[in-house]
């Protein structure tokens, strides 16, 4: 009886390595340290986001432009402002993550699977799909999931750079009419959060702070067992 095999990924210390980890010293670095710098950016708006959100919206979305913050800032910027301020920003961090992914290949998907289970189960299946299509399917869904796979796959960075950009347009319009949309609920929260505004940004903060916490610890014990 014929048998069939899958197809298993290497292990990550046999991992060949990615494909921008040719690129010199500086530029490496230089990747990397955007990545940190964008991410502690993201967490700092995020613990702030309650306070920023009723004074600032603007600085909200330009420490942590998530698709929750530009519904969220909708009703009280104007389209023009949100997108000169959230386009250049997106753009920026998946650049930063093409770069880690184009670095690190292999190892840094496992390290995002280990922080995103959810793209653990379709990691594999995803890759396929990149490797065939992944700046159309940037295009279309400028997530930095797929744009990490698509850097550990090969994908080339000139066809990263043409559709980064365009990608993010779409994207944030149809935030900001979808939170236009729902204006009356986000307008009701930014009320609460301002009469309420120490104690919700307190809270935001000490939430950010126990998820970091408790990520950390999870990646520590997996850490452990794959000694």
């Amino acid at each position: 009886m014929e048998t069939t095999t899958t197809e298993q990924p290497p292990p990550p210390s046999e991992a060949p390595p990615g494909p921008l980890a040719d690129q010199p010293p500086l530029i490496r670095r230089g990747l990397i340290g955007l990545a940190v710098v964008l991410s502690a950016f993201g967490l700092v708006g995020a613990a702030l986001s309650p306070y920023l959100l009723v004074k600032h919206p603007l600085a909200l979305v330009a420490l942590s432009p998530d698709g929750r913050h530009l519904l969220l800032v909708a009703s009280q910027v104007d389209l023009l402002s949100l997108l000169l301020v959230s386009v250049p920003r997106r753009a920026l961090a998946l650049l930063a993550t093409f770069g880690v992914g184009g670095v690190y290949g292999y190892r840094f998907l496992r390290w995002a699977e280990g922080r995103l289970p959810r793209l653990a189960r379709a990691a594999m299946w995803l890759s396929r799909v990149v490797q065939r299509a992944g700046p159309l399917l940037i295009l279309i869904f400028p997530l930095h999931s797929l744009t990490a796979l698509g850097a550990a796959s090969g994908m080339r960075f000139r066809s990263f750079l043409m559709v980064v950009v365009p990608a993010q347009i779409p994207f944030v319009v149809v935030h900001y009419y979808f939170g236009g949309a729902i204006s009356g609920l986000t307008e009701r929260l930014v009320a609460f959060l301002s009469a309420h505004l120490a104690e919700s940004t307190l809270v935001c903060t000490a939430l950010v702070a126990l998820q970091q916490i408790v990520s950390r610890w999870r990646r520590y014990r997996l850490a452990a067992r794959a000694r």
